[in-house]
């Protein structure tokens, strides 16, 4: 005979199926019940950490059935269940974490590209994984780096939360460059054959707009429907007949801003919307604007690195907004090393000490002073605020400073082009021209500019005459031909300024110094006339150009898609790609 079935108990504890049968139910008592069940895990997982913490310093505990439902009851009577309102018609955007049990109609997992999720576990820096094991083996339970990894767990945890539809999605990109995908997307495409992937699976563009029928906004539909009718695709009709019917001024701003953008985009010629002015009033009042400027090295760079950002930043008056932060911007910091240094040399000239080696040890002292008296105060004297680590920053511009001096100091190799080697004196710091009486730039041809500007530092040499030394706080280095191609003239109005400062010296030239060490752009005025005078011709056109209206986005060098390095108006003007589809125009 067989064995006879014993009849199933009315309750035998937890079922395996309350969890479905929990989601089943109506979603107000779904969200009831789930509060509960939340509520009884932790005060069961609360119950265990006591007992063993209890265990570890060897309090008495009640270890029969009794003693631990008395104590489970006592918890549930004490713990408050809240429950919100319930979540039907809203998105709930929550971490990995915290998203495990909490089924969902549709659920979305994103970043499943490398690096992301799973995250790089970081190592323990105070515990390896060798005194893990040994503290587990003494009885101390502390998980490895793996079992601290184990991501795979939650991920299935999470796909099983979906009632309806999952969502998968990574990046694919980073920087112009490929992204890997995670192991887990790889792990999620097993079972799947390669046409079901195909079918499932869209790659969006980064500058792509989002189908007609997925748009979310009014401006999405815009979008979709100009990218529609760019693709010839049969939904722009619908969605142009729709936005016409339901949002008219919205859809004549998106086809006129289509339009310009599409113009922009050719190899038409510049016009307005590129940077050529077109009103005659607008044209006349900026001649009549340019015709009065005093002009600064600063705002002529600006006209020869890119027209259109000297457009933006000096016609329109467009200044970026910068995000507050502790500690120095770029330009804070070159304000607090000319500072330092202009009270430096000040000091070194005063006292009549040559810039030679015998006097480097003298020149260092004067430079720790004046650190000492100008950097506690620099916050407020020049308005940041001072960071967490700013007095280790003090140190950093003491340290680059010091070697500064050392190479000034030194065998003077840096200024040998402009027979500056040795013997000089500091002479003028922070010398002012244009403020009572424009220093004057010939152009030829009767055009001339008026200057305005701070010339850092000049030294005399032994027999009289004078060089101009500028300083910068940014370490790319500034090539002569910079003057050749008509993008950077400072030091060519430095040294014509210097001319009508010091008319009774002669300047034999100039040079930039890079902090902490660095020269650049020696040039010798009896050597390089030519580059004074190919600057002087590229600033006559400029003036020519800029009195028309000619603004247009033609930058002279591309760096990084920039016409410079730092640009605040790229974003605008476009240049990668608008100059180089006009290069023609």
């Amino acid at each position: 005979m067989g064995a006879k079935r014993r009849a199933p108990a009315a309750y035998t504890g937890y079922s395996l199926d309350m969890p479905r049968r929990i989601r089943e139910q109506p979603a107000e008592q779904t969200a009831r019940d789930l509060a509960a069940m939340k509520a009884l895990k932790d005060i069961l997982r609360g119950m265990i950490a006591s007992a063993e913490l209890s265990t570890r310093i060897g309090l008495p505990q009640a270890g029969d059935r009794a003693g631990f439902l008395e104590d489970l009851l006592g918890a549930l009577t004490a713990t408050p269940i809240e429950r919100g309102s319930g979540r039907d018609g809203r998105v709930l955007a929550t971490t990995t974490a915290n998203a495990r049990g909490l089924p969902h109609s549709h659920v979305f997992i994103v970043g499943l590209a490398e690096g992301v999720f799973p995250a790089p576990i970081p190592g323990d820096p105070l515990l390896l994984d060798s005194e893990r094991e040994r503290l587990r083996d003494a009885g101390v339970n502390l998980p490895d780096s793996a079992e601290r990894a184990s991501d795979e767990g939650l991920f299935v945890s999470l796909v099983g939360t979906a009632r309806e539809t999952l969502t998968l999605s990574r990046p694919y990109l980073k920087n112009g460059e490929v992204w890997g995908p995670s192991p887990l997307w790889g792990l999620s495409q097993q079972g799947f054959s390669r046409e079901e992937l195909l079918a499932n699976t869209n790659r969006l563009a980064i500058d792509g707009a989002a189908a007609y029928r997925d748009a979310a906004t009014v401006a999405e539909a815009a979008l979709a429907a100009v990218d529609a009718a760019r693709r010839g695709q049969p939904e722009a009709a619908a969605g142009s007949a729709w936005l016409w019917a339901q949002h008219p001024a919205t859809w004549r701003h998106t086809l006129r801003a289509a339009g310009v953008e599409r113009r922009r985009m050719s190899r038409a010629p510049f016009d307005a919307m590129s940077g050529v002015l077109s009103d005659p009033a607008l044209i006349a009042h900026v001649g009549t604007k340019v015709e009065a400027q005093v002009w600064s090295a600063s705002g002529l760079n600006d006209y020869g690195a890119c027209p259109y950002k000297y457009f933006a930043h000096r016609v329109l008056g467009i200044e970026p907004l910068e995000p507050l932060e502790d500690g120095m911007d770029v330009r804070q910091r070159g304000t607090l090393y000319h500072e330092i240094l202009e009270a430096t040399y000040r000091q070194i000239g005063e006292q009549g000490l040559l810039i030679a080696p015998d006097h480097a040890g003298r020149a260092v002292e004067i430079l720790d002073s004046c650190c000492d008296h100008l950097l506690p105060g620099a916050p407020e004297r020049i308005g940041f605020r001072a960071s967490a680590v700013w007095r280790g920053e003090q140190v950093t511009i003491r340290r680059k400073l010091r070697t500064l001096l050392a190479s000034d100091f030194g065998d003077g190799a840096v200024l040998k082009k402009l027979d500056a080697a040795a013997g000089r004196i500091p002479y003028r710091q922070e010398s002012r021209f244009g403020e009572r009486r424009p220093a004057r730039l010939d152009l030829g041809g009767g055009v001339a500019l008026r200057l305005r500007g701070t010339i850092d530092r000049i030294d005399r040499l032994a027999d009289g005459r004078m060089v101009v030394v500028d300083y910068k706080s940014g370490s790319t280095p500034i090539d002569l031909r910079e003057i050749e191609r008509g993008r950077n003239f400072q030091m060519l109005v430095y040294l014509e300024a210097a001319r009508q400062l010091y008319p009774e010296a002669e300047i034999v030239g100039g040079v930039f110094w890079h902090i902490p060490n660095t020269p650049s752009g020696a040039l010798r005025l009896e050597a390089e006339q030519p580059v004074m005078e190919a600057g002087k011709a590229h600033l006559r056109d400029y003036l020519g150009r800029m009195g028309s209206g000619d603004f247009r986005s033609r930058p002279n060098k591309l760096e990084d898609g920039k016409c410079a390095r730092y640009c605040d108006f790229y974003q605008l003007c476009r240049p990668a790609v608008i100059a180089r589809q006009k290069a023609k125009g």
